[in-house]
């Protein structure tokens, strides 16, 4: 199991787990309900893509939706099997630094960067975009994590996508 955190503008902290798209043994967890926030992220080449179920389950339907091409890595946390993402500064003209983002003092640097964008689908084929200040997932294995960095960063976040 892994988990994503959303945080609003007001700072207050929202915790949802997610669990990446590997669902061939998928059953829900007897003590996770779907109203305590269990979603799916899937990582669908520079989309990332958030659902209350698998993607291999037919009722299964994406609710939110993130252009990763658009994210920046603030930190990678192997103790807290975390990654951590603000929003890319889009008038850096496709040069913005892979990786991780840091400060003068080493610490992430959230002030200098756009909010992240996502894009919640409503029901009635409606969309709303939102802007939260960071997003972080939190994966159940070193090795989960691990393979989102590596695919994000040769996907999504290499220079080339940027520049699409």
């Amino acid at each position: 199991e892994a988990s994503c955190r959303f945080e609003d503008s007001g700072g207050g902290p929202y915790s949802y787990p997610v669990v990446v798209d590997d669902s061939s043994d998928w059953q829900e967890p007897a003590d996770q309900q779907q109203s305590d926030g269990f979603v799916w992220a899937s990582l669908c080449y520079m989309l990332i893509l958030f659902s209350m179920r698998p993607s291999s389950d037919a009722a299964s339907a994406p609710y939110a939706v993130i252009d990763a091409r658009r994210l920046d890595i603030t930190h990678v946390d192997h103790a807290a099997l975390s990654i951590g993402f603000v929003g890319r500064d889009l008038h850096s003209g496709g040069k913005a630094d892979i990786g991780v983002v840091r400060g003068d003092q080493g610490q992430s640097s959230l002030e200098q960067h756009e909010p992240v964008s996502v894009v919640v689908l409503l029901p009635d084929g409606r969309w709303r975009e939102a802007s939260i200040p960071k997003l972080e997932l939190k994966f159940g294995s070193v090795q989960e994590m691990q393979e989102w960095v590596a695919k994000l960063v040769r996907g999504p976040l290499s220079f080339k996508s940027r520049e699409l």
